[in-house]
């Protein structure tokens, strides 16, 4: 049929209601920085009250960036994490061999780096994969070999290979950055990398394929997938391990049908929560300590809420703060706050969730207002601008948005 342009008005465009902008938000970070405050992490985990957790996301970052770079430091990166992922599951670990692997990269460059999502801003744990591993351990094959996605599949992939060895299976790892549009993504191995897998289908192992998400159309997922597929892995041979279910929408309906070929396992989210974490205050639960009467509840954008839980006596607010960079990032907002007076008492981090006094307080309304409240409002905006600015990231941004 010739198209015309009368033909192809009648005809509907569904990408025309696609309204969502994926915006890549990597920046370049001096990589000699960034393993300072990793070195710092990692000896206060050897001086005891470091966070095994937060030093695993860093590395796992670093590894990411040397990985997209080329940089054949990588391996050394991953080595790291490695001994990372296993003391963070309380495994056998040298924190000296990744300490001097740490110092033998050259970091007279810069990477590309970007808070991993999960660990960021959705209450995702790393340990959320190694608790899937064990949960499906009569299920487990003798030998496994995981592909974790970049950029977060660094970490998990780590950390699934270190929960596989406690459960006596042997495992190892490759990372992997497909590339394209967001719902038509393709992935390809690199020489050595089809090598790692020749020799892994040749041992008879299964491929664990591991991120976060799958996202709307799973393409991510299924670009390695079938990447493995064409190397000469069969699908029964692999698995996807996710954070979420896959559900396709209506105008990738393909994709639905093609994600069915391959086994895939989700993690429970939740369960690696802080130890006096109790009632759930996200999805604007919050709303009924406040309020007496639900008419009277604000409008609430809860997709886009922290998540928030109530400790067992009623006095401390846990409040999914991140891992890694961005959540050291937001304790020390959070501190300089409390220290301040415009926020209630910060009194910790654990396990990603900052620690603050619950205060039962009056929801403030139209009545409320005055010069008083104005300019202590006022006070609080001036102090956010003058401590928290924004990165100047320059008007290209907004200009690919628009």
């Amino acid at each position: 049929m010739i198209q015309t342009a009368e033909n192809t008005a009648l005809a509907p465009d569904r990408d025309a209601w696609n309204l969502y902008v994926f915006r890549k938000g990597r920046c370049l970070l001096p990589l000699r920085k960034l393993a300072e405050e990793l070195e710092s992490e990692i000896h206060a985990i050897r001086a005891g009250p470091g966070s095994a957790l937060d030093a695993l996301v860093r590395a796992g970052e670093i590894e990411t960036g040397l990985a997209d770079a080329g940089s054949a430091d990588d391996l050394l990166a991953a080595q790291m994490t490695d001994q990372l992922a296993a003391c963070a599951l309380s495994l056998p670990c040298n924190l000296p061999l990744a300490l001097n692997l740490l110092r033998r990269i050259d970091k007279r460059c810069r990477i590309r780096c970007s808070y991993p999502e999960g660990f960021s801003y959705y209450g995702l744990n790393p340990l959320d994969f190694a608790d899937l591993v064990e949960r499906i351990a009569p299920e487990l094959p003798p030998r496994v070999a995981v592909v974790g996605i970049r950029s977060v599949g660094s970490t998990l992939g780590a950390v699934v290979a270190a929960a596989l060895g406690k459960a006596g299976i042997p495992a190892t790892r490759i990372t992997v950055r497909p590339e394209g549009e967001p719902y038509q993504r393709k992935a390809e191995f690199d020489a050595a990398q089809r090598t790692w897998i020749q020799s892994q289908v040749e041992a008879g192992a299964a491929f664990f394929v591991v991120d976060e998400g799958p996202g709307f159309s799973g393409s991510t997922f299924l670009a390695v997938a079938n990447a493995l597929a064409a190397a000469g892995v069969t699908s029964p041979k692999i698995v996807l391990l996710c954070s979420r279910p896959f559900q396709a929408r209506d105008d990738h309906l393909g994709q639905d049908r093609e994600w069915v070929r391959f086994s895939s396992h989700i993690i429970r989210y939740g369960f690696n929560l802080p130890a006096e974490a109790d009632r759930g205050l996200g999805n604007g639960c919050w709303r009924e300590l406040l309020y007496d009467d639900c008419s009277q509840w604000p409008a609430c954008w809860t997709e886009l809420e922290r998540i928030k839980h109530l400790s067992v006596d009623g006095r401390t607010l846990f409040k999914f703060e991140g891992f890694g960079r961005f959540g050291k990032l937001a304790h020390d907002q959070a501190a300089l706050l409390d220290e301040a007076g415009f926020s209630p008492r910060l009194r910790g981090l654990e396990s990603g969730y900052g620690r603050y006094e619950f205060l039962r307080s009056r929801p403030l309304n139209k009545t409320h207002l005055d010069h008083a409240l104005l300019c202590r409002m006022a006070r609080y905006c001036a102090f956010r601008a003058r401590h928290f600015p924004a990165p100047d990231v320059g008007p290209e941004v907004l200009a690919a948005m628009a």
